[in-house]
């Protein structure tokens, strides 16, 4: 068994796919940025990736399930 990024970095080095789309693949994406062209870089807010020094909101944003059913019928 291997982690999910650790086999695209492998097939990233073997030239398999292009930077661009292992980043667009990997779950880790900091760990692939600095492989894209500067215009790219920018992606990176779009597709997940956080800069450290950005914080995160805290909280859980998921709705129970009967959540939804309760509010339905009040």
């Amino acid at each position: 068994m291997q982690f999910m990024d650790d086999a695209i970095w492998a097939i990233l080095e073997e030239g398999m796919v292009s930077p661009h789309e292992a980043f667009m693949k990997a779950i880790d994406k900091r760990r692939f940025e600095p492989l894209l062209s500067p215009e790219e870089q920018a992606l990176g807010h779009a597709a997940g990736s956080v800069p450290e020094d950005e914080k995160r909101i805290s909280g859980n944003f998921v709705k129970p399930i009967g959540a939804r059913a309760r509010a339905g019928t009040r």
